[in-house]
């Protein structure tokens, strides 16, 4: 566990930590389709036509589509939202659902922070319900003049809930098509890397190989959206296997700018002139460029 996610990982449970998108995206469906449903059900809706938008608008808000970015705990992230909402149904429906509201939210803010803003808004919509339901009766009356304008703006939100929810679907899609490409101009690259550091004459199976620097630099390519060191060091290990000693938290970037200060590092050329890839500290390096990401 970690400070900040604490619960991520008893949430993420279901599936693995690898990108899975049949068994992580099957997860994140349900868990915004009971998230919609305890909405529907909190705040009373009775429209048909609004409760099946508010499906489709959550599986498409952008704060929903961008986690597709990070599929492998995507899942975690709408179970987090989806038990913390239903801490909140609790806490309005059971005499004693204080004491679950408070354990759910905890499990659902402890792997993403975000859940708390989802309920505080979700009391405010409430809170705003429950006052217009206990208007005076002058006010009542004019709650009924004004049934008519209500009427025709829930139509209006209707409307553009949908116009949302289509244009949403298309960003999500994009947002999902660009993650794969970068998977493989990053799968493609680190291949790559794994090969001249197999065929430098220094390099012993085990040895960590480090990338720094930036390729775009002294290359036309663009570098994949994660081009740290760190992020190419997980990729070499996590994805195609290759064994190495560290692990993936920041001391292998601590590793590598300490590296870059010393003076063989300083003298060695960028990828892909011959002298760019040497041996220091113990260390098969691989000098993309003189900054480091």
């Amino acid at each position: 566990m970690w400070i900040g996610s604490w619960s991520s990982e008893w949430l993420s449970s279901l599936s693995t930590g690898l990108t899975m998108p049949y068994v992580n995206g099957m997860i994140v469906m349900i868990a915004v389709a009971l998230l919609a449903a305890l909405i529907v059900r909190l705040l009373q809706i009775r429209s048909a036509l609004i409760a099946v938008l508010a499906g489709d608008v959550l599986m498409c808000f952008p704060t929903v589509s961008d986690t597709l970015g990070f599929l492998h705990n995507a899942d975690a992230y709408m179970l987090a939202a989806m038990l913390s909402v239903l801490g909140f149904v609790l806490l309005e429906r059971c005499r004693w659902g204080f004491v679950l509201a408070v354990l759910l939210i905890a499990l659902g803010t402890g792997t993403y922070q975000a859940c708390a803003s989802l309920v505080i808004g979700l009391m405010f919509v409430r809170g705003v319900q429950l006052l217009a339901d206990r208007l005076p009766d002058a006010a009542q009356k004019w709650k009924k003049g004004l049934s008519g304008i209500a009427a025709l703006c829930s139509w209006v939100l209707v409307l553009g809930l949908a116009a949302c929810a289509f244009r949403w679907s298309v960003d999500a899609n994009v947002i999902f098509y660009e993650a794969a490409l970068d998977y493989e101009k990053m799968y493609a690259q680190c291949t790559e890397f794994v090969g001249i550091a197999e065929e430098h004459e220094d390099y012993m199976g085990g040895m960590p190989i480090l990338v720094i620097g930036d390729i775009s630099y002294n290359e036309l390519r663009d570098p994949p959206e994660l081009n740290e060191t760190k992020s190419y060091y997980a990729f070499m290990e996590q994805i195609l296997g290759v064994r190495m000693p560290y692990g993936v938290a920041n001391d292998i970037r601590d590793k590598a700018r300490a590296i870059m200060d010393t003076e063989d590092f300083v003298v060695m050329s960028c990828y892909p002139d011959e002298d760019s890839v040497m041996v220091i500290d113990d260390c098969l390096i691989i000098k993309l460029s003189e900054e480091m990401q």
